[in-house]
């Protein structure tokens, strides 16, 4: 997964308007936290998110997060949850389906807004929640990418990300570049992999021309780190490796 400070805008998905789609509970092991305790009124609406997540998911991924906070039995989450914010019109608050685990088990502070947006969501009929996200990601997604905010550090922690393929079958690595790398020939089509800034993307020629650990795709879909997948009889495995910089302490 990658770090983002809370409030502060989140790029994971590479929607136009950054600046409006806010971060909360992207948690990293080497990253300081707000810490605190949770009031109990929140704490049960965390426990209730899920019907959220299910109701409203706009990106599937191929793949998941394991908590990195946790030393041992660290559990696993794919979903993130994405609330409208109560009190600033057409921006969106998103968080992975983790955040609630964070609270439980390692005492993190959701920021005051995310909460707000939370009991307002979950007051919501289900239909009329769903809408109200569609359209903002609709507002969010279109129109030019603006620029990430100078005074917003995309992650501190990590200089640079190194796109990795291992192809199972020749057991050679290559490295990738941004831009578009045709992976296979098939009758259909060529089934291509896109390397963007921070994410990858696979294009199926047809239903069946990918399977990602194990299961057919029948769309386009990010691929995240330790994913394997086949395409037609080639397999290979994606790694994100990330180079951190020097830091002093």
């Amino acid at each position: 997964m990658a770090w983002f400070s809370d409030g502060g805008p989140c790029n994971y998905f590479g929607v136009a308007k950054v600046t409006r789609l806010l971060a909360a509970g992207w948690l990293e092991a080497d990253m300081e936290h707000p810490r605190g305790r949770v009031p109990f009124r929140d704490r049960s609406s965390l426990r209730r998110m899920g019907r959220l997540t299910q109701a409203f998911q706009p990106v599937l991924f191929m793949g998941g997060h394991h908590c990195s906070l946790c030393s041992v039995a660290a559990p696993y989450g794919y979903a993130n949850l994405f609330l409208p914010d109560s009190a600033q019109v057409g921006k969106l608050w998103v968080a992975p389906e983790l955040v609630a685990h964070y609270a439980a088990e390692h005492r993190y502070l959701p920021p005051v807004g995310f909460l707000l947006a939370l009991r307002a969501a979950l007051k919501m009929p289900g239909e009329l929640y769903t809408a109200a996200c569609n359209q903002l990601w609709a507002e969010l997604s279109s129109g030019d990418p603006e620029a990430w905010p100078s005074e917003v550090p995309r992650d501190p922690h990590r200089a640079r990300i190194e796109h990795q393929l291992l192809d199972l079958e020749r057991g050679d690595v290559r490295v990738l570049e941004n831009g578009l790398h045709v992976l296979a020939h098939l009758p259909e089509g060529d089934v291509s992999l896109e390397v963007q800034e921070g994410r990858v993307v696979i294009h199926p020629v047809q239903a069946d021309a990918c399977k990602i650990n194990g299961h057919v795709r029948d769309s386009t879909l990010l691929v995240c780190d330790e994913d394997t997948f086949e395409i037609g009889d080639r397999r290979f495995r994606y790694a994100a490796v990330f180079h951190s910089p020097i830091r002093s302490r």
